[in-house]
């Protein structure tokens, strides 16, 4: 069967924790996790702005540290 990435924006125990990327059957992303609003497809546009949230939230936090020295 095939197999696409998801996204969780809620934590799902068999599969993985609030953003998580995680490969699952076509069928139980789109027949459950997307329509429950458990996950979302992880498409191109998703990716970018996944990476680019994760990069800043990245850069805010070597900031932090910074500060604290």
């Amino acid at each position: 069967m095939k197999e696409i990435k998801i996204l969780l924006i809620k934590d799902v125990p068999p599969l993985g924790f609030k953003y998580d990327i995680v490969d699952v059957q076509c069928g139980y992303a789109k027949n459950l996790l997307v329509p429950k609003k458990l996950a979302i497809l992880f498409t191109a546009s998703v990716k970018k702005k996944y990476y680019t949230i994760l990069y800043n939230n990245i850069n805010i936090e070597k900031q932090i540290i910074k500060r604290k020295k």
